[in-house]
């Protein structure tokens, strides 16, 4: 099996898996889903809520909000977030302070409520855990499709010109269209609208893998610590049997 970084930013990376099965890739995917570890609130205590919604839905909007992850935050202690908020206007995660300085929202700018008039005062606590046990402590996403081999049948010129204008990662060399190896996925779903003109052939052993992060761990680093948590579950299955 070989791995192969297609493209990648902070937020979001794309591989190809080649020489695998959808089982093993499907069990790559669960675990970034369901086995990295987040914190994230999970309890809320209301002291003052007079906007117009009910403390239980605001604290599940609450509970959703995405926070900072740092290894070397100790899990066992308590991690409290407060918020003191006078409306009238938009409260949001800014207003949150918290009790540990590397845990907190991922970003400023998460809207919690509007509030008309009143106030809105509260503390919360932050724990760790993972998407398993609640969607609060998913702080990734990851999908995967068969890797797609395409092929240019022959084409009027208009076609090919078209081809050409609403795809960049199509260039001619030769007299013949090519398509870039690593732009596929930009250019998949614009080639399949050329169903006469292009080929799409789909490689069951081969994957394109997608993983977007929530929080600020960036996903090449979520995509590697899943490979060792199937890893090490691997081992402890084939040490039981």
């Amino acid at each position: 099996m070989k791995i192969r970084l297609l493209s990648t930013s902070a937020q979001k990376a794309v591989y190809l898996i080649e020489g695998s099965n959808p089982y093993f890739v499907n069990a790559v995917r669960r675990k970034i889903i369901s086995g990295l570890p987040c914190f994230a609130i999970n309890e809320v205590t209301m002291f003052e809520n007079n906007s117009s919604m009910f403390n239980d839905y605001l604290a599940n909007r609450i509970g959703l909000i995405p926070l900072t992850f740092d290894e070397s935050v100790d899990a066992q202690s308590p991690i409290l977030l407060s918020l003191d908020a006078t409306g009238p206007g938009i409260v949001t995660s800014e207003s949150l302070k918290s009790s540990e300085e590397r845990i907190k929202p991922v970003n400023d700018d998460f809207p919690i409520i509007e509030l008309t008039t009143g106030k809105l005062r509260f503390e919360a606590t932050a724990v760790l855990g993972t998407g398993r046990a609640h969607a609060r402590h998913q702080c990734a996403i990851a999908s995967f499709s068969y890797y797609p081999h395409v092929e240019f049948k022959k084409m009027t010129p208009e076609a090919r010109k078209r081809i050409l204008e609403v795809c960049p990662q199509v260039s001619e060399k030769g007299g013949k269209l090519e398509l870039d190896s690593d732009a596929y996925v930009q250019a998949n779903p614009v080639l399949e609208a050329f169903s006469d003109e292009v080929g799409i052939a789909y490689d069951e052993t081969s994957f394109v893998f997608f993983v977007e992060s929530y929080n600020n761990v960036d996903a090449q680093t979520h995509f590697r610590k899943a490979l060792e948590l199937l890893e090490k579950d691997c081992e402890e299955c084939a040490k039981e049997l």
